[in-house]
């Protein structure tokens, strides 16, 4: 932990989200398990911004269908703002990418859901992945002052895929 004193710690961060919904899921839930275990009780605003990496410049509209995928990605993960930019920029573009957010968050309703990928044992495995290897890295710069090991978030909460589903035969161990 980074100590009792945690007034002037920033509590907001802008994270770039791109297109591979795993790994783009995972990086934002291993974010706020470490921040959690750096500092406990801060609460962690995450701002996305949709990357204009993979955009292609000839096709404008299909930078729609790109921004609209990895705001997809950003809000399920559960960032807490988003910004999406235009593809271009026409007064249009500005529309579609406000309407983006509108369609996620009222037609959707993924404002309403807390956490979407909580027991997904793909998504738990990667994010304690890189969760642990972020801790580790942390620890070999020397940047956690007396660090606990009981704050180290090596285990992320989730269930085990066979344990979810609206049938009873699936919350039974398959042997295969």
């Amino acid at each position: 932990a980074l100590g009792a004193n945690c007034e002037g710690v920033e509590s907001r961060i802008v994270v770039t989200v791109g297109l591979s919904l795993p790994l783009e899921v995972a990086k934002l839930r291993a974010l706020r398990v470490l921040w959690g275990g750096l500092v406990p009780g801060h609460p962690l605003h995450i701002q996305a911004v949709v990357s204009q990496t993979n955009w292609d410049q000839d096709q404008p509209h299909d930078n729609l269908i790109r921004s609209a995928i990895a705001s997809f990605i950003a809000v399920s993960a559960g960032c807490d703002s988003l910004y999406v930019q235009p593809f271009d920029d026409s007064p249009e573009a500005s529309r579609l990418a406000k309407n983006q957010l509108r369609i996620l968050l009222h037609e959707c309703g993924l404002g309403q859901v807390v956490d979407a990928w909580r027991g997904s044992y793909a998504i738990e495995q990667i994010t304690s992945s890189i969760a642990r290897a972020a801790w580790q890295r942390l620890e070999q710069q020397g940047e956690l002052p007396q660090a606990e090991p009981s704050l180290c978030p090596i285990e992320i909460p989730g269930f085990p895929p066979y344990t979810r589903g609206p049938y009873a035969s699936m919350y039974t161990a398959r042997p295969w």
